[in-house]
């Protein structure tokens, strides 16, 4: 019944705005966008999946890592170079501005860094280039509270101290000391933040806290673990048996303007 359905979020507002109509289908929303008009919404983090351990440019896509290896910690020997995966997406301001960051980072950092991604130098399984090294960049294209997305978990899980920039909130969700803050639109000060960080060997002393954020990601915050923390305070279903609904995409609900309602009188 529509009260048991749960409707996660994967966008955020200056990606995409949801259809109210398409909206109403479901009795629970998660999402991070404040113009959300449910009964039913929750303003929280959407527990997008990671992607480390999941090579996503092959046919098969076979899982390399699950949750018992991250639970594990097990990561090969590490530098102190900085990782900085992105790509060359600009199609939105904040795909340009983190583009333009990273390009900046790596003329600043030259052979300290390493600069991958779509449209730069592609790669298949984030794992291979996070795991060797200490640090990584983790920013968002978007700047919201709660809004934050597999760029740091994926940091996290790979056992790096990730330099982050997005959800304003982010300390609610994780321990201070497990990530350094950066500001796109100071970049000096980023890179102050970074070469002192990497000096001052922020990777081990961040050790207990980084522990601490990986086993939130994993028991916490995974969509699972979510899904089953609000389906338990969801009413129970008023009747016994199995009932066939229907669910439609959230196209079914766009406006088709004058010409695709015309289309539609001559089809019935």
């Amino acid at each position: 019944p529509r009260e048991r359905r749960i409707l996660f979020t994967g966008e955020p507002p200056s990606v995409k705005e949801y259809n109210p109509r398409f909206l109403q289908q479901f009795g629970t929303i998660v999402g991070v966008d404040s113009r959300i008009d449910h009964p039913g919404f929750i303003r929280s983090a959407q527990s997008l999946p990671w992607m480390v351990g999941w090579p996503f440019f092959t046919d098969e896509r076979p899982i390399t890592r699950g949750y018992d290896d991250f639970r594990n910690r097990s990561y090969p020997e590490k530098d102190d170079r900085l990782v900085i995966v992105t790509s060359s997406k600009i199609h939105t301001a904040g795909h340009r501005k983190r583009y333009e960051f990273a390009l900046a980072l790596k003329k600043e950092f030259k052979d300290r860094a390493l600069l991958l991604g779509v449209g730069i130098d592609r790669i298949s399984d984030k794992w291979d280039v996070l795991a060797p090294h200490k640090y990584a960049l983790a920013m968002e294209n978007s700047s919201y509270p709660d809004y934050w997305t597999e760029k740091l978990s994926d940091a996290f899980l790979a056992g790096c101290y990730p330099f982050y920039h997005g959800c304003s909130n982010i300390g609610d969700y994780f321990p201070a000391n497990s990530f350094g803050l950066i500001d796109p639109d100071n970049l000096s000060a980023s890179i102050q933040t970074i070469e002192e960080s990497i000096e001052g060997d922020a990777y081990s002393r961040s050790a207990s806290e980084r522990n601490s954020a990986i086993d939130l990601i994993l028991d916490r915050y995974n969509l699972f673990a979510r899904l089953a923390e609000i389906a338990s305070r969801l009413p129970a279903p008023k009747r016994e048996g199995s009932s066939t609904y229907t669910i439609y995409p959230e196209s079914r609900f766009q406006r088709r303007g004058v010409r695709g309602f015309l289309r539609g009188l001559i089809r019935r």
